[in-house]
């Protein structure tokens, strides 16, 4: 999933979603950021997928009217697959660790 504030990206990846649920966020450079949302990180770090500038690009060039939309991909061996556009991720209510990135994101979307 990605997070496309008016140019700026970041990297949802969900793991264990319907067991231990997970969730990392990264950058673009696939930087392991220092804040959790909603779920907590695991205790590893999930690889990249095998295409993921060309899934950034993807994700910029359907943001690109968009002061804020997730855009979900999914990669699929070499297949790049659009899931859905969403301009309310968890419907606002998902809570940011440590809480001062709810305002750094909110920021963002101007």
């Amino acid at each position: 999933k990605f997070h496309c504030f008016g140019g700026q990206i970041f990297i949802q990846v969900d793991t264990e979603r319907f067991t231990s649920h997970t969730r990392t966020m990264f950058d673009t450079e696939w930087n392991k950021m220092d804040f959790s949302l909603c779920f907590p990180q695991p205790k590893y770090t999930p690889q990249p997928p095998n295409n993921p500038q060309l899934m950034i690009e993807i994700a910029t060039i359907l943001a690109k009217h968009c002061s804020y939309v997730r855009v979900d991909l999914y990669a699929i061996d070499t297949d790049i697959i659009v899931g859905e556009l969403t301009y309310t991720h968890g419907g606002g209510t998902e809570k940011f660790t440590p809480n001062e990135w709810d305002k750094k994101l909110g920021d963002l979307w101007h």
